[in-house]
């Protein structure tokens, strides 16, 4: 996966992203592709609706379930089909932490620099604990995600679309631009609230294609978000989050166990 990263070309409009091809060996995607997280299979029990963990998030979509893998407890976690249970720890592997947060870091540094900063670490007295979130997302017909630039906590986005072999390209993830003259609100660019639709410039859909990832940092620039998801195809999809959870005063030496 990372020599796959590392062959991917950094683009910049409308903000800096990168679009990755065969990102799983493909004997192992088919075998997640094969049990990936829908309703009325082996893990519909642990999907939950994502809108009732965000409810303080008005206008949030219903119809995306997910399973916040990360976030189960390790006898749910156990019980899951082995094909991603790998991928779980494939994308919350510290090492492919690093390396996206390296890859983007001429984006981030203005970020990371701000969040040592108010932490009174600028210094090098400490250095910054990265949390890792693995969520596999099912998204129903009539989904929608209007623009935005994520909570201020993201760093980066790691995006795998888990595609039908006749799925439409654009259930992508969209990004979009700011329309000239649009006085945009302090709390869209800070990632606590949505752009309005009217306000947007949309750049088109990242295609959605089998095996392949966009990933992003989190700027005041990365806005993205999904037009609502019409006809008979689910949009299924990996998201890796990647975000800051304070400050590491004693830089551990000792490798993972």
């Amino acid at each position: 996966m990372l020599r796959a990263i590392a062959a991917a070309p950094t683009r910049t409009d409308p903000f800096d992203h990168a679009y990755v091809e065969n990102v799983f060996p493909e004997a192992f995607y088919a075998e997640l592709e094969a049990v990936f997280p829908a309703p009325g299979n082996a893990t519909a029990a642990v999907m939950t609706r994502t809108a009732d963990r965000w409810a303080e998030r008005e206008g949030y979509s219903d119809r995306r379930l997910t399973i916040d893998t990360a976030a189960l407890p390790a006898e749910q976690l156990g019980a899951l089909p082995p094909p991603i249970r790998q991928a779980h720890r494939v994308m919350t592997h510290p090492t492919l932490a690093q390396y996206l947060i390296q890859h983007f870091a001429s984006a981030l540094t203005p970020v990371l620099h701000a969040l040592l900063t108010r932490a009174g670490a600028a210094d090098g007295a400490g250095g910054l604990d990265v949390r890792r979130s693995c969520e596999m997302i099912y998204d129903a017909t009539g989904f929608e995600l209007r623009p935005h630039t994520d909570g201020n906590k993201k760093l980066v986005t790691a995006l795998i679309y888990i595609a039908g072999a006749d799925a439409p390209e654009t259930l992508g993830t969209h990004l979009y631009g700011i329309k000239p003259d649009v006085e945009v609100p302090a709390a869209v660019l800070k990632g606590g609230a949505y752009l309005d639709w009217d306000d947007a410039i949309d750049h088109g859909a990242v295609p959605y294609r089998r095996n392949c990832m966009l990933m992003f940092p989190r700027t005041p620039r990365s806005l993205h978000g999904v037009p609502v998801v019409e006809g008979e195809y689910p949009r299924r999809l990996i998201q890796a989050s990647f975000l800051h959870g304070g400050i590491v005063r004693e830089v551990p030496t000792a490798g993972p166990a």
